[in-house]
């Protein structure tokens, strides 16, 4: 053991570290998929727009179509982790931050082992958020006007 309890590649400094890795890579994809789901929104709301001349739409319900449809969009998510991913990995090397990483003891094969982790994380949130949008009754969309 070494000086001031720091261990090596097994002991807490590795954790801090994945922890780091763990949570710019959540924040990074949350951020890309707020993005990702209020540029589909924008686009459903515009076209939504040219059914707002007829009679029968309303605002109301153009916003709640386009509100409907964003389950949908988020069949895009495995792109959006990977577009988050590849973001904080660029920023880590280009801030020398990996570099670091590395001599303080995370070997490469731990970062892939914490990017499985974290992929087995995602795999199981797009599971559940799939499952859960697929299984709401038809007719709660529907109580709205929603046609889907």
């Amino acid at each position: 053991m070494a000086q001031n309890g720091l261990r090596g590649a097994a002991g807490p400094v590795p954790r801090t570290l994945e922890r780091y890795f763990a949570r710019q890579i959540y924040g990074a994809v949350l951020f890309v998929l707020i993005g990702f789901l209020a540029l589909f929104g924008f686009f459903d709301l515009i076209h939504e727009l040219g059914d707002l001349a007829t009679a029968t739409t309303t605002c109301g319900r153009s916003s709640c179509s386009c509100c409907s449809r964003a389950g949908a969009r988020l069949r895009a998510l495995s792109i959006v982790v990977l577009i988050g991913t590849l973001y904080v990995l660029a920023h880590l090397a280009s801030n020398s931050e990996y570099t670091v990483m590395r001599g303080s003891g995370f070997s490469p094969a731990r970062a892939g082992l914490t990017l499985v982790k974290i992929g087995l994380a995602f795999v199981a949130a797009t599971f559940i958020i799939g499952e859960w949008w697929r299984r709401i009754p038809r007719r709660r969309r529907r109580s709205c006007g929603c046609a889907r």
